[in-house]
This record gives structure tokens, C-alpha cells and sequence, in this order.
């Protein structure tokens, strides 16, 4: 038997930010060697890209400004590097008896709303990420669940400095409004996992760029709206009374820094069978 899997790793370059990013590719063939022994091995894609790379480099979504004034301690530029390996390994079939399948019809409709609180996840923004939704669910039976969601998210501002060697830098609050469609798998009674695609509107105003080693001189950046295709991948648990409680990741551009870690608090209203 041959199957294929997709990996998406965070690795830490030693300076304890994970920053990097491992994507792995897989196509593996299955031998079975016995009744709960399994051989695995195939080829495998890998991308490498070294995310410690921000610098002295001031770049706004939605505009060609490109600003640099200098480089922090310990730079490098991001490097991407891409090459075809091997893996091999020893599976251990589940020897447990699975649970008995609970038939689930369920085309319910619900409402809901929720608020969220967590922290960036790449630098500059760091900092705290409030946020909230309005939401509506449909169960598809089976267990799953189809989602759509309209969102608001707010990065706070962040001050970064380098040192005297370098300017410093103040980098203006984010406002995002997330719109995603998913889907949710329940594995329990109440847990769940899900996954949402969607876009990511930026509201951006005329953003300042500080350098220290400038004295009061100021560089003014005047930056459009800007859309970008966006991910977000959560679990947690729905109990039966409609409260929602949960962690999530959201990545509002593959190509910025915008992310999110967040606790979610929810509630939703059954408005049919």
C-alpha cells in the first residue's frame, strides 16, 4: 500500500524564536510485517526556510515601500533551501479495538459569537492579539461540521530595540478582518478538531517608521488595504449547552508576519434540529 503525507514543522535556529519552517512531502510504501507491524520508506520533499531574517528591513503589505536602515545584531537574511531525501521507520498498529461507530444525521444550523486573546507568533509582532467572531455552523452528519466565519483581529502596537548599534524601531497596531470557510471533525463527545481557509483584509492608515540614531526624523510610509489568502487550524471542545472553548493558529499571509497563537471562548445557539 502506498500513501502520501504533508508535514509543516516549526524549528528553532538556537535563538529560541522558531522562526524556520520545515514543509515535507512524502510518498511511502507500507509493507505490512506482521499483524501489528508495519514497514514504511519512500522519498521525501523538503523546504527549508530560515525565517530569522527581519533585520533592518520595513516592508508593508499592499505597498512597494521597502525601507532599510540598518541591520540588528546577529542578522541573516532568510535562505530557502530545497532537497529530495529519504525516510524509513517501523509503524506499530493500533492493538486497541475501535470504539463502536454512533451513527450522526445531525443537519443542524447554529449561531454563535466568540472572543479570542493570544499572542503574536513572528517578529515584530510579538505582542498581545485580541480578536472576535461572529459565526455560522451546519453539521454534514458523519461527524463533520461545515463553518464560515467573520472576524476582526488587532495586533497591538510593538517597540523593538536593537541597541546603539542600531536603530530602533516602532511598528503601528494591526487591524485584520479575517473571512474564513472550514471544516470541523468531531472525535468525541465534546472535542473537535477543525481547519479554515479564507481571506485576510488589511485596514491599514499612514504608518511611522522611527529610527533612534535620527534624532527626531521620522520616515512616514503611506500603505493601501490589502488582501491575502489565509489559513487557521484550531481544537477544542463544544459542549452540549453551546459554550465553545479552544486554542487556535491563524496565518493572515504566507508572505508576512501577521500570526497568531490565541485562546478561544465561544458560545452558540441551536436554531434548528
Amino acid at each position: 500500500m502506498i500513501s502520501a503525507e504533508a508535514a509543516y514543522h516549526f524549528v528553532d535556529d538556537g535563538s529560541g524564536s522558531f522562526e524556520g519552517r520545515l514543509e515535507q512531502g512524502k510518498l511511502l510504501l507500507n509493507v505490512q510485517l506482521s499483524k501489528n507491524i508495519s514497514l514504511v520508506a519512500g522519498p521525501t520533499f523538503n523546504r527549508y526556510n530560515n525565517g530569522d531574517g527581519y533585520g533592518g528591513t520595513y516592508y508593508v503589505p499592499g505597498s512597494s515601500a521597502t525601507i532599510t536602515l540598518g541591520k540588528p545584531p546577529n542578522y541573516s537574511p532568510n535562505q530557502i533551501k530545497k532537497w529530495v531525501g529519504w525516510e524509513a521507520g517501523i509503524a506499530i498498529n493500533s492493538v486497541f479495538k475501535p470504539a463502536p461507530k454512533v451513527a450522526d444525521n445531525s443537519s443542524a444550523w447554529y449561531l454563535g459569537a466568540a472572543v479570542t486573546t493570544g499572542s503574536g507568533w513572528e517578529q515584530p509582532y510579538l505582542s498581545r492579539v485580541s480578536g472576535a467572531e461572529l459565526f455560522t455552523h451546519r453539521d454534514l452528519g458523519e461527524h463533520l461540521t461545515g463553518t464560515f466565519s467573520v472576524g476582526y483581529t488587532y495586533f497591538t502596537a510593538n517597540y523593538i530595540d536593537y541597541g546603539s548599534e542600531t536603530p530602533s524601531y516602532y511598528y503601528a497596531p494591526i487591524k485584520i478582518i479575517p473571512v474564513k470557510a472550514g471544516i470541523r471533525l468531531k472525535t468525541g463527545k465534546t472535542f473537535f478538531i477543525a481547519g479554515e481557509v479564507g481571506e485576510a483584509f488589511g485596514l491599514f492608515n499612514d504608518r511611522e517608521l522611527y529610527g533612534s540614531q535620527y534624532g527626531d526624523e521620522s520616515i512616514q510610509i503611506s500603505a493601501r488595504s490589502y488582501r491575502a489568502l489565509m489559513y487557521s487550524a484550531s481544537a477544542g471542545f463544544s459542549f452540549k449547552s453551546g459554550l465553545e472553548t479552544g486554542i487556535k493558529f491563524d496565518d493572515y499571509g504566507l508572505q508576512t508576519s501577521y500570526k497568531q497563537i490565541a485562546l478561544r471562548l465561544g458560545y452558540r445557539l441551536k436554531l434548528s434540529k
